[in-house]
């Protein structure tokens, strides 16, 4: 998925290599005039369970945490998590 990692990794690539065509693919809905994402104090949006901005990614359960799975929100609209850092 694209985003700002992805930006990052093929700017990298065409530095290295000027001959190389690079394609970016972003999933996600367009964040045009999306307001959880022009206004930050929205944010909370992005967390909810149903959110259809954010991908929850589960980790593995770890004795640190009692027990229970490491949840990591990660951007699932366009720009990744640059759309939904919360101006941070």
């Amino acid at each position: 998925e694209g985003g700002t990692a992805a930006c990052v990794i093929a700017g990298r690539l065409a530095k290295l290599d000027p001959s190389l065509s690079i394609l970016l693919i972003e999933g996600g809905k367009n964040n045009h005039n999306d307001p959880t994402v022009t206004y930050p104090a929205l944010y909370l949006k992005h967390l909810a369970p149903d959110s259809k901005t954010a991908i929850f990614y589960k980790g593995n359960k770890s004795d640190a945490l009692a027990g229970r799975e490491p949840i990591v929100p990660s951007g699932g609209i366009l720009g990744g998590g640059s759309s939904i850092n919360f101006t941070m």
